[in-house]
């Protein structure tokens, strides 16, 4: 099983991600955390193999979310995600978070997969 953190400010969208990850054959949710900081903690201590990160959040956001997570957790692996995407430098990978489904959380850990793998 793949171990998932998701990290996001909305609770609406946290429920919704639950409810994905939940529905995901081969995945279950390690966590959820409603701010960066509390995301890292549970990176930290959970250590899950795969975190959906929220680009814009109070606090730390996600790009350090995702750095602090990298640093806590290597082994995680982080995908930022936002449904603003309309950046003027998005982030490579970045997820349409409205698009979340089974289908695309397992695209996403495939992904990751592959660029570790290119990268080992």
């Amino acid at each position: 099983m793949i171990r998932v953190l998701v990290v996001d400010d909305s609770m609406p969208f946290l429920g919704a991600a639950t409810d994905v990850v939940l529905a995901s054959e081969g995945f279950e949710l390690e966590g959820v955390a409603s701010t960066g900081e509390e995301g890292v903690e549970l990176a930290r201590l959970r250590r899950p193999d795969f975190a959906l990160v929220d680009l814009n959040m109070p606090g730390i956001d996600g790009r350090e979310t995702a750095v602090r997570i990298a640093e806590a957790s290597p082994e995680t692996a982080v995908v930022l995600m936002t449904a603003e995407l309309d950046l003027p430098t998005p982030p490579d990978g970045l997820l349409d978070k409205r698009r979340l489904s089974p289908a695309t959380l397992a695209e996403m850990w495939d992904r990751v997969q592959a660029a570790s793998a290119l990268g080992a």
